[in-house]
């Protein structure tokens, strides 16, 4: 009875979390798993064998048995994220979500056997093992199942929208717009499609600073690609997303793969959240704002930048001792004849 109490309790917790983000999505997962242990071991060893005294019974929530399922379901989960389950999509296929989800069930499924004869445990039930592969590999996929069908139906009827802007005046912009239309169950509308005419970019900026625009898609033509420098630059600065559609995307495949030869051509990373704005009631107790980003691998410096109350602050972050390149950066803005102020933490 205790057995089946706390198997209620975890369905409840597993299904109460509907999936909304990537966290919320894995503590569900690991909910479903421990439930399915504790299934396997409620139906192998209480109904099927009766055998209370294996290993792998939980006799209470002291028992080792339930702490070795709750890292199994930990390195379950984590295996899961590192197979990018988690990464959400409105075009994922479920097949490859199922396959992924299986794979990383094979490889926990081997760990838990490999520790197992590690330590000479051939008490531990084999048939609970066989019983937890199935019913976790079964819940994680029907789960994802179910909140998929319960998005596209929603979606379907005009829920859970995204809203897209298209730009472009060939035959690759409609094409886009008609397989969107064809598809509601992604949840895609297309918004506008404004042609790369001489007021693209005035209607694309006054568009982007209303509310509504989730996304904008370019779907340019070969001789329409010139445009694409400044509808870049409007859609950073507005903060919006913006996504490419290949004019050789019927003739090249599209996931190229990029081959570094000679020298790096890159010194660091250039982030700009934009302009940051607060709530009436927040903004008189915030003083500044900076944007400081770690050093990549194979860089010495980086860079974040972010404007706030009329200020851009420029931060520069480097792990080497000289600041050669603040200083120009420094002397450049001087002698443009801007107002520029520099500072540091180094310790003299």
């Amino acid at each position: 009875m205790k057995t089946i109490a706390m198997c209620a309790l975890l369905a409840a917790l597993a299904f109460g979390l509907l999936p909304g983000n990537r966290d919320e999505a894995a503590a569900s997962d690991a909910g479903l798993v421990l439930l399915s242990y504790l299934l396997a071991t409620w139906l192998w060893l209480d109904v099927v064998n009766r055998d209370q005294v294996n290993l792998a019974h939980i006799r209470g929530l002291r028992s080792g048995a339930l702490l070795a399922a709750v890292i199994y379901a930990a390195w379950t989960v984590l295996l899961l994220w590192g197979f990018r389950v988690y990464r959400t999509s409105r075009t994922h296929q479920e097949r490859l979500q199922a396959g992924r989800i299986l794979a990383g069930n094979v490889i926990a499924l081997l760990t838990a056997a490999s520790v197992l004869y590690l330590f000479r445990l051939q008490e531990f039930s084999r048939g609970v093992l066989a019983l937890y592969f199935i019913f976790s590999s079964t819940a994680l996929i029907v789960k994802r199942a179910v909140v998929q069908a319960v998005l596209r139906c929603a979606r379907s009827r005009g829920y859970n929208l995204k809203h897209m802007l298209v730009i472009g005046g060939g035959e690759m912009a409609q094409r886009y717009i008609r397989n969107v239309e064809s598809s509601p169950w992604l949840g895609i509308q297309v918004a506008d499609c404004f042609p790369p005419d001489e007021n693209l970019l005035s209607r694309l900026e006054k568009r982007l600073h209303g509310a509504g625009i989730d996304e904008v898609i370019l779907a340019l033509e070969p001789d329409e690609i010139g445009v694409i420098r400044s509808v870049v630059e409007v859609c950073e600065k507005c903060g919006t997303k913006i996504c490419v559609i290949p004019f050789y995307n019927d003739v090249i495949p599209t996931r190229p793969t990029i081959d570094m030869v000679g020298e790096i051509k890159s010194c660091l990373c250039l982030s700009n959240l934009g302009r940051v704005e607060l709530p009436e009631a927040m903004a008189p107790y915030v003083e500044r704002m900076d944007f400081i980003i770690g050093v990549p691998a194979k860089a010495h410096y980086n860079c974040g930048v972010v404007s706030w109350s009329g200020t851009m602050n420029v931060n520069f972050i480097r792990n080497v001792r000289e600041p050669e390149l603040e200083s120009h950066f420094y002397r450049v803005l001087h002698r443009l004849g801007l107002p520029v102020k520099a500072e540091s933490n180094q310790r003299r």
